[in-house]
């Protein structure tokens, strides 16, 4: 992972209101700029989730909704760097499958939850935490899939739930041109909901899980059945990553999986492919 500022770990940020000034990052021009943001402390965060403006206490059916994979995101077009190493013979049978899932679950850990969980305890950090993370994000294969998943899962978390503050950061980030990255969306959107952070958590772990089983299935590398034997014994994996990392800061966050993230970044130079990362 880079580190934005190395005094501090993160970018040079000065708030007035909800204006907010950030200064520039070396390699990065479009961050330069002034960014306002709807201020979810007095305008944005529902107490609440229901009908038009209110949706009653978060309960389990609002979680499985949005771990459905009836939910449309468009998580399922990407592979998580798997498609290219199973097609460059890294990712063989059961085993290896399980061993390559788990190390990336590991680095979902370590390299993404900081974000989510930072972006959830302040929404209003959304913009500041969104850039940091499109910074350390310097897989191009992977930076592309975040921010179109990120995107397509607001989205549709906006034509959803009658919730104003959603309508609002969606409407922040098209107008500021936020890169919109998946782990502070979920962020974000968990806190408008109503999400605890464990719960947050939770769901963007899952949702990673479940998409590398669907990916291993398509790609035959494991039957459906044994593909759901194996997510089985993997919920125990995710669940320890949050535990681990459950409370890890945002400077500590770091990659622990570089070889997944060379995988991620040839599978453009696939000669076919199925899936778009």
């Amino acid at each position: 992972m880079t580190n934005i500022n190395a005094s501090s770990g993160s970018p040079e940020v000065r708030k007035s209101g909800s204006l907010l000034e950030t200064e520039p990052l070396v390699g990065d021009p479009d961050i330069c700029k002034f960014t306002r943001l709807p201020d979810f402390r007095t305008s944005g965060l529902p107490d609440t989730i229901g009908l038009p403006d209110t949706i009653g206490p978060p309960d389990i059916f609002l979680f499985l909704q949005l771990a459905d994979s009836a939910f449309p995101s468009g998580g399922f077009a990407h592979s998580g760097g798997l498609e290219a190493a199973w097609q460059l013979g890294a990712v063989r049978g059961r085993l290896a499958l399980e061993n390559y899932v788990t190390e990336n679950l590991e680095q979902c850990g370590q390299a993404m939850l900081p974000f989510l969980s930072a972006t959830h305890q302040q929404p209003i950090r959304f913009a500041e935490l969104d850039f940091w993370y499109h910074a350390t994000v310097l897989n191009h294969v992977a930076n592309r899939a975040s921010r179109a998943v990120g995107i397509g899962f607001l989205s549709t978390t906006v034509a959803t739930f009658p919730v104003t503050a959603l309508a609002e950061l969606k409407q922040t980030i098209r107008r500021e041109s936020y890169p919109g990255h998946l782990p502070t969306i979920i962020g974000a959107v968990g806190a408008i909901l109503g999400l605890s952070r464990r719960e947050c958590q939770q769901l963007f772990l899952f949702q990673h899980l479940r998409t590398l089983m669907s990916t291993a299935v398509r790609l035959g590398c494991i039957g459906p059945l044994e593909a759901q034997a194996v997510h089985h014994r993997l919920n125990v994996c995710a669940n320890q990553v949050a535990d681990r990392y459950h409370d890890l800061d945002v400077s500590d966050a770091a990659a622990s999986a570089p070889l997944h993230d060379l995988f991620q970044g040839h599978h453009d130079r696939l000669y076919s492919r199925l899936f778009m990362s």
